[in-house]
C-alpha cells in the first residue's frame, strides 16, 4: 500500500480539497434542475421521490446516472476486500457502538460539515433518519459482496448517496434562504471562503471517522485491530471513497496516511459551534430512544464522552453528569487496582448491548410506516437478536 507521506498532507492541500466537489456529478444535479424547473429547495423530495415514478415520468439525467456501474478501482485488492468485510462481520456490534457514539459525534465536532447538516436539516427535523440511513450504507458497503458493480445492497447506496451529496452542494450554494457570506456566521448562512459544502476535505474526514475513529474505539474497548485487519478494512473503505467521487490521485490511503489525515483535519476543522450541539442533542435523543430500561438511558451520552474524549465531548455539548463521573469513576477504580481488562470486558460488553439495540430498533422501525426497510446480514442479526436476547437494554 503506497502511503503520500505527512510532507503531502499539508494545509495548502486541504486548502485546495476544500474549495473542490464532484464536477461530474453536480452537473448532473444541475441539468436535472435545469431540465425540471425546480426551485432548490423541491430537489431533495424531487430526488427521493424519482424511483418512485412511472418510468416515463422520471429525469433522463438522473435514470441515465443510476444506470451507469462505474468499476471498482484497478488498484481494488480482492484479498483485503474480504478480510475487511470479515473484520466487520467479527466486529459488527462494535463497530456499530463506534459509529453512533464516535464516528458520528467526532463528525458534528468539524464545524463546516456540521453546519451543512443543519442547513439541509433532516438530520434535526428526523434525529433517526439520517443515522439510520447512514448505518445502513455502511453494513451493505461493508457486507461480502455489497460492493459489486450494479447487483450489491452497499455499491447501490453508494450511487444514490453520491448523488445526495452533489443536491446538497446544490442546495445550500443555490437557496436564496442560505445567506452567503464572506466569514463564517449564525445560522442559516454559508461562508463561500471556507469552502464548498460536502467538498473534498470533508470526504476525506467523513471517512477517516469510518476507519480512523473506529480503530482508536476499538482501542479504548481493549480489542485493537491488528494492523493487517486495520489495513484491510481500511482498504475496503477507499474503494467506497473511490465510489463517492473522492479524488483518485490521493487514493488508496495507508494506515499511516489515514492517522495523519485525522490529525490535520481535526486540527483545522474542530470548533464549537452551535450545530455540533444540535445534532448531538438529535443523536443522542435517537440512541436514548433505543434503550429499554430507563437506569441505562443515560449510558450512550457518557460512551460518547469515554469514547470522543474532553474536547470533542465539549463542542458536542455533552457534559460530565453524574453518570458519566460514575463511568469515568469505575474506569479509574479498576484500572488503579490492575482491573484493566476486566474494565475493557465492561465496556465491550456495554458497547455489544448498546449497538444491538439500535440496531434491532432500525430493524423493527424500518417493518413500519414509509421508511425501506433497515437490513443486517444474516451473521449481524443473529448477534443482534442473541445480544439482545441475553440481556435486553
Amino acid at each position: 500500500m503506497r502511503s503520500m507521506g505527512a510532507t503531502r498532507w499539508t494545509d495548502a492541500l486541504f486548502d485546495e480539497l476544500a474549495q473542490q466537489g464532484d464536477p461530474p456529478v453536480d452537473e448532473v444535479v444541475a441539468a436535472h434542475v435545469r431540465t425540471a424547473d425546480l426551485a432548490p429547495r423541491e430537489l431533495f423530495t424531487n430526488l427521493t421521490a424519482h424511483l418512485r415514478l412511472p418510468p416515463t415520468n422520471r429525469s433522463p439525467v438522473i435514470d441515465a446516472y443510476l444506470a451507469e456501474e462505474p468499476p471498482l478501482p484497478a488498484w481494488a485488492d480482492e484479498t483485503r476486500m474480504h478480510r475487511g468485510a470479515d473484520f466487520f462481520d467479527q466486529n459488527g456490534l462494535l463497530i456499530g457502538a463506534a459509529l453512533f457514539c464516535a464516528s458520528l459525534p467526532e463528525a458534528y465536532a468539524g464545524a463546516r460539515g456540521a453546519r451543512v447538516l443543519t442547513l439541509t436539516a433532516r438530520m434535526v427535523t428526523d434525529p433517526v433518519r439520517r443515522v439510520y440511513e447512514t448505518a445502513q450504507m455502511l453494513v451493505d458497503a461493508m457486507t461480502d459482496g455489497g460492493l459489486e458493480p450494479g447487483k450489491g445492497a452497499g455499491y447501490n447506496d453508494i450511487r444514490r448517496v453520491r448523488l445526495m451529496h452533489a443536491a446538497i452542494r446544490y442546495l445550500v450554494l443555490n437557496d436564496p434562504k442560505v445567506a452567503k457570506t464572506a466569514v463564517p456566521a449564525a445560522f442559516p448562512s454559508w461562508c463561500l471562503p471556507c469552502g464548498l459544502p460536502v467538498n473534498q476535505e470533508d470526504l476525506f474526514g467523513t471517512l477517516m471517522t469510518f476507519t480512523q475513529t473506529v480503530f482508536e474505539s476499538l482501542e479504548r474497548f481493549g480489542v485493537p485491530a491488528s494492523d493487517d485487519d486495520a489495513q484491510s478494512y481500511l482498504h475496503r473503505w477507499c474503494v467506497v471513497g473511490h465510489l463517492l467521487g473522492l479524488r483518485a490521485d490521493l487514493l488508496p490511503l495507508s494506515l499511516e496516511d489515514a492517522r495523519t489525515v485525522t490529525a490535520a483535519i481535526r486540527r483545522r476543522q474542530n470548533a464549537p459551534s452551535e450545530d455540533a450541539q444540535v445534532l448531538t442533542r438529535a443523536l443522542v435523543g435517537a440512541l436514548q430512544a433505543s434503550v429499554r430500561l430507563p437506569v441505562l438511558r443515560p449510558l450512550p451520552p457518557a460512551m460518547i464522552r469515554w469514547l470522543v474524549g474532553p474536547e470533542v465531548a465539549a463542542i458536542d455539548g455533552i457534559k460530565r453528569d453524574p453518570f458519566a463521573l460514575a463511568f469515568d469513576g469505575v474506569a479509574g477504580a479498576m484500572r488503579g487496582v490492575g482491573l484493566e481488562e476486566q474494565h475493557h470486558l465492561m465496556l465491550r460488553v456495554l458497547a455489544r448491548q448498546l449497538g444491538a439495540a439500535v440496531l434491532g430498533s432500525f430493524v423493527r422501525a424500518g417493518r413500519s410506516g414509509s421508511r425501506p426497510p433497515f437490513t443486517l446480514p444474516r451473521a449481524l442479526d443473529q448477534r443482534v437478536r442473541s445480544t439482545r436476547m441475553g440481556w435486553s437494554l
